[in-house]
């Protein structure tokens, strides 16, 4: 029998009190009185005691603040179930998809194992097969978090983000104990389902496919089937391998077991290329494997593969004189722009029911990368797998981010399951283009470490991380950290190699430190945008709307409560205004022409960085701005709020996205005319620019594949405000664009009537 896995869907129940007050023996026993409570699973505490009314939104106002009482709390969860799994020929398994963090499993009142990372799977055999039709009790202990790691060594350790150290010790996603995107919710639950699992004592572990050697004409791929075996060999047991291109077999092979690893080698020729967008099709195989006892099917695997190759482009660049930094897909070069990714809310038991919208936003968006964020979760096998379908590269980080972790031997064995864990699951998906060590770390040692703590992370990003991807995958290249930078004494963030961090909320988004820029890869950069009036009142008390409660505003405008902080209480709301004043003026009187003058100033931030950024092709290999769509309800950088509420950011971005990008810019006084292309092959270019309704220049011109070029200059007071719209046609499809000329300040009423003009405009700015 294949292995099979059957998920406990009986109801669960919930209870909780302080960790020191009852044995867990007491619970196990029914001695505890306790009011335990209906809950979901998968989910979270914090979720099942406000859908009972024990706890306050803590979507609304700082309601998250009142929560913190409960994080010295254990949480039991339990269950009844009848077993229905097969006891002869294998081994009966718990298989949890995620436990939040700490845990202890009982399985009829005895203990059969512990957990301690939120980030993986984990699969517990149990001690004894339990027999069909019998019923059983499952317990669940998660134990509190700040007591479990209360005793740990924090010598040398620093946390950057929210005062709270006890984090770096702690398994889970970083942004639960609060950071300048999302409030601090340090909560527990089983956010991933649980299962019965029979797994056959002959099984198929694992299938690694990847392209061993590339070709354009004809490329090897190799699969490495895993296999779990009682004995080591064995004659009567072979392994079957088929590969299907849309359900037509390419490549069919038998191979007898000799060893508990069977290797297939063989080449395709003229392979269909999984390729990003917008460069075309992002072609996936199938591969099915089987392995057999004569004619008989003792497990089988299934999956998905694509044939790419991948490479960062490393050299001098004589335009701007530094090293590049770009991606080169099946010898190709290729630009890259899209969106950092933060997890999908606050809640990861949400996330999952959160993707198909956020994938029709990405799609929309024309980003062809995002980049998963350090400081959050490994998504689910789902998303990746949207993500190789829909032709979207991901960089993607490993789950540590702005701080010093543990050296000890105890932490890194942690890091080590979790890294073997996470690149097994992951390294078929072609989209995965980039491993990356950590979020901001290496900077952070340039920038906020102490001289002794120059060691900072580094046994886990220059030691075990590209070691254990060397030896579980080996496919893509590893950066060690973002930002980061290959040349021996130079800052992190340094513009001379590498990727950066651009971030200075509160300028201008063309003072010098964007307008001059000349970063090789831009990996982060944003600006802060209010949220549409309903999405507003959905989190913000009435009575403090408007006018607006500092403090409150403050909380949801991603500010931490802790007053170490580095953007309390009310920091980044003051952004917002510093944003608006340095456009228009002054703060408008009354909160709807607040939230438009905000989002046009954040609408013409990202379009004019992504702009200059592909207008640099290739001295700039990609931006990516931060970020698509919110997982919390608050006022952020987002272009798409938690209640998908887009921003007038939105339509602009998608706009300077697409494979044909037409763009001015202002340099030394002139407005200088840009075309773009991503198309891999030549094409002609009518352009024209227009103001006030007349047209300013008009022309054709020849664009080479995959290239920027200066179409024209045209002499303009740079000082004068004029709000030009473009117009490129190619091939029958036509692309536009604006450009607002002048320096600040503006007035808010011409400029709203300016954006009213735009293909989208009015709609959006009917919602703000």
């Amino acid at each position: 029998m294949p292995t099979r896995k059957t998920p406990i869907a009986a109801p669960w129940q919930l209870a909780h009190f302080h960790q020191e007050d009852l044995a867990s023996a007491d619970v196990l026993s029914g001695r505890a009185r306790l009011d335990w409570i209906d809950a979901e699973v998968p989910g979270n505490v914090v979720l099942d005691l406000y859908r009972h009314g024990l706890v306050d939104d803590p979507f609304m106002g700082q309601n998250p603040e009142k929560i913190r009482p409960l994080e010295t709390h254990e949480w039991w969860y339990r269950t009844e179930f009848t077993a229905d799994l097969p006891t002869a020929g294998g081994r009966q398994n718990l298989y949890f998809e995620g436990i939040d963090t700490f845990s202890e499993i009982y399985l009829d009142g005895k203990l059969i194992a512990t957990t301690d990372n939120m980030l993986i799977p984990h699969r517990i055999a149990l001690p004894e097969p339990l027999q069909p039709g019998t019923r059983h009790t499952l317990h669940v202990r998660i134990k509190s978090d700040l007591f479990e790691v209360a005793d740990r060594d924090f010598e040398g350790a620093v946390e950057l983000v929210a005062n709270e150290p006890s984090r770096i010790w702690i398994r889970k996603a970083g942004h639960a104990h609060g950071w300048n995107i999302f409030p601090r919710l340090l909560s527990a639950g089983l956010w991933g389902p649980v299962q019965l699992e029979f797994e056959p004592d002959y099984h198929i572990d694992d299938v690694f496919v990847f392209t061993k050697k590339f070709g354009r004409d004809v490329s090897r791929i190799m699969a490495r089937v895993f296999l779990k075996t009682p004995k080591v060999y064995r004659t009567d047991l072979s392994v079957r391998i088929r590969v299907l291109d849309q359900g037509d077999p390419v490549y069919t092979e038998t191979y007898r077991m000799q060893f508990p690893l069977v290797v297939f080698s063989f080449p395709l020729e003229n392979p269909k290329l999984w390729w990003p967008r917008p460069y075309g099709d992002p072609n996936m195989y199938q591969a099915e494997v089987e392995l057999l006892a004569g004619d008989e099917v003792l497990d089988s695997w299934s999956g998905r593969f694509g044939v790419r190759s991948v490479e960062i482009i490393q050299e001098h660049d004589p335009v701007e004189e530094h090293q590049t930094f770009y991606f080169q897909i099946n010898g190709v070069p290729v630009s890259a722009y899209g969106t950092n990714h933060v997890p999908l809310d606050n809640f990861p038991a949400l996330s999952a029911k959160r993707e198909k919208e956020f994938f029709r936003l990405l799609d929309e968006s024309n980003s062809n990368m995002i980049r998963v964020w350090g400081g959050g979760i490994y998504e689910s096998s789902d998303f990746y797998a949207a993500c190789d379908e829909m032709g979207v590269m991901v960089w993607h980080d490993f789950m540590y981010a702005c701080a010093l972790y543990p050296q000890a031997e105890e932490f890194l064995e942690l890091v080590r399951r979790e890294t073997a864990a996470v690149v097994r699951r992951l390294r078929n998906h072609p989209s995965i283009v980039l491993w990356c060590g950590d979020n901001e770390i290496e900077t952070h040692l340039t920038h906020f470490f102490s001289p002794h703590q120059e060691g900072g992370n580094r046994a886990i990003a220059n030691q075990i991380l590209p070691e254990y991807l060397t030896r579980y995958d080996g496919t893509r290249p590893y950066w060690p950290s973002s930002p980061y930078t290959p040349i021996p004494g130079e800052p992190a963030h340094s513009v001379k190699a590498g990727d950066t961090h651009i971030w200075c909320h509160g300028l201008y988004y063309k003072a010098p430190i964007y307008s001059q820029d000349l970063s090789p890869f831009i990996s982060e950069i944003g600006h802060l945008a209010l949220n549409n009036r309903d999405s507003l009142a959905r989190f913000i008390p009435e009575e403090v709307l408007w006018p607006y409660d500092r403090i409150i505003w403050g909380y949801r405008c991603g500010s931490l409560s802790d007053p170490s902080s580095y953007c309390y209480p009310d920091g980044r709301l003051i952004q917002n205004e510093m944003n608006v004043r340095n456009m228009f003026g002054a703060v408008p009187d009354n909160l709807d022409d607040f939230i438009i003058a905000s989002q046009i100033v954040q609408a013409e931030a990202y379009k004019t960085w992504i702009e200059r950024a592909r207008r640099r092709k290739f001295s700039c290999g990609g931006i990516l701005w931060w970020n698509l769509l919110d997982g919390c309800p608050q006022v952020s950088d987002a272009v798409v709020d938690y209640y998908y509420q887009k921003k007038l950011a939105f339509d602009v971005i998608r706009r300077v996205q697409e494979d044909i990008l037409i763009c001015l810019e202002s340099i030394e006084g002139s407005l200088c005319l840009f075309v773009v292309s991503e198309k891999l092959s030549d094409c002609d270019v009518n352009y024209e620019v227009t103001l006030d309704g007349g047209v300013v220049r008009s022309g054709r011109i020849h664009v080479p594949a995959n290239s920027s070029i200066l179409a024209e200059t045209i002499p303009a007071d740079p000082a004068k405000a004029a709000f030009y719209l473009l117009r490129a046609q190619v091939n029958g499809s036509v692309y536009t664009n604006h450009y607002l000329a002048g320096a600040p300040l503006f007035d808010l009423e011409w400029l709203k009537r300016q954006y009213g003009t735009l293909s989208g405009a009015p709609s959006t700015l009917a919602n703000v």
